[in-house]
């Protein structure tokens, strides 16, 4: 493994944030499959969208022909994200025309019948991040338009046209489980600039109406509500402590967690465990460890002392996936431990892909919307530089892998790509 790779990472992590959160042939090699099939959405090589199933099987390119757009040539696409019941697609598109001039456009596909829509067509405005409503109908995306950060809502199946629900810089948000609010995080913390809060964004027919918080934002993180919609996390500051914040839906918070540096946190998936973790003062967006802990601060427990990049719960709640970073070595790798801490097991290193290595400063905003874990909670996919194809230190080549997570093991190549998806639902196989 190339010794430049952490290196490289930092440089891609620091770029990000200065930004503000801009025919294929399956490659699958022989590996365990399950009888409940999964699908997988990636980007392809060729900056296409494909939707196949985790074996290979049933490769469909889906933006080859779009409704919608004035063309539907010359376009690259970016940010497959799958609604909740796995129905549906949305990506981003780019388009550099002549003179210099852009365009860009935010697309849906209903899977079930193979069609694909343009939402929006612009060229105002960049797409950054698209995140689907709990009612798989409607669709949020984060835009730069300017020097400005909106956040558009649409309606896959109402009103063509968006509404902008919020602007600012930066912006973070969280779906209500019930659909009905989102939380957000708009602007920064208190050292960075005036026009800051925290709070929720009431949707309704009428409109939105801001409730914000009377909370000092902390350090910028993406809130994230607990699965029963009961609470809500999010990090305030306190007499210049960084703060991780529980609001119940009575309005009560209760402080968890005290802290100087910045905080990161995630909720598993149904039920009142919260994993979190702090910056380090010596290296860019890589944390020190990872504990986790009881909605009500009890149990507490360290389940790592590596330094992890990103980390992500199971969609059964029972463990925790990481990306670690070996500093010595100069690698990252995948981890996967028990939510106590045990039967835990470095799985291999890997390079990122250019894509995947932008989503890891923002991998709690991603992970609400986008899954690296398979709907059994067995595999992992991820969009790696391959190693088997560098020429003087430089990959020429991207690949999707599909990494078992019972014990370490080569990864089995899906196609090459530069960023994938997990659809949550599975089918039968045939």
């Amino acid at each position: 493994m190339a010794r430049w790779l952490l290196a490289k990472l930092i440089v891609l992590l620091c770029i990000v944030q200065v930004v503000g959160c801009t025919s294929l042939t399956s490659q699958i090699t022989s590996g365990p499959v399950s009888a409940a099939m999964t699908e997988i959405a990636y980007i392809g090589e060729d900056n296409q969208v494909y939707v196949s199933r985790a074996d290979g099987s049933k490769l469909r390119h889906v933006s080859g022909s779009i409704k919608g757009l004035t063309s539907d040539q010359g376009w690259l696409f970016r940010w497959p994200t799958y609604s909740p019941d796995g129905r549906r697609l949305a990506f981003a598109g780019y388009k550099a025309g002549d003179r210099g001039s852009f365009q860009t456009a935010i697309l849906h596909v209903e899977l079930d019948r193979d069609v694909t829509t343009a939402l929006l067509e612009s060229s105002d405005i960049s797409p950054i991040y698209l995140y689907w409503s709990p009612d798989n109908r409607r669709l949020t995306a984060l835009v730069q338009r300017g020097s400005q950060l909106e956040l558009l809502l649409f309606d896959t199946q109402g009103d063509p046209k968006p509404s902008t629900l919020a602007t600012g810089q930066p912006l973070y948000w969280s779906w209500a489980p019930d659909g009905q609010s989102i939380a957000v995080h708009v602007g920064g913390d208190e050292g960075m600039n005036l026009e800051r809060w925290v709070g929720l964004l009431h949707l309704s027919q009428g409109g939105v109406r801001e409730e914000r918080f009377p909370d000092h934002p902390g350090s910028f993180r993406a809130p994230a509500w607990s699965s029963d919609g009961k609470k809500l996390a999010y990090v305030t500051m306190l007499a210049e402590t960084q703060t991780l914040t529980l609001r119940d839906t009575g309005g009560q918070t209760t402080h968890l967690e005290e802290t100087s540096a910045d905080l990161v946190f995630s909720w598993a998936p149904g039920a009142d465990w919260l994993a979190f973790s702090s910056s380090t003062s010596f290296t860019p967006s890589l944390y020190q460890g990872l504990e986790v802990m009881r909605a009500d601060g009890s149990e507490r427990h360290r389940i790592t002392n590596n330094l992890v990049a990103a980390f992500y719960w199971s969609p059964d709640g029972k463990k925790l996936a990481y990306v670690g970073a070996d500093l010595s070595a100069q690698v990252l790798f995948w981890a996967v431990t028990g939510f106590d801490g045990q039967d835990q097991h470095i799985l291999g290193a890997f390079d990122p892909a250019e894509d995947f290595a932008f989503q890891l400063p923002y991998f709690d905003q991603f992970a609400q919307s986008t899954r690296v874990w398979s709907p059994d909670s067995r595999r992992l996919t991820y969009a790696a530089e391959s190693d088997a194809e560098r020429s003087n230190g430089d990959s020429i080549a991207e690949q999707i892998n599909i990494l078992e997570t019972a014990e370490p093991g080569k990864p089995l190549s899906l196609a090459r790509g530069r960023v994938a998806a997990w659809s949550p639902r599975t089918f039968n196989a045939p």
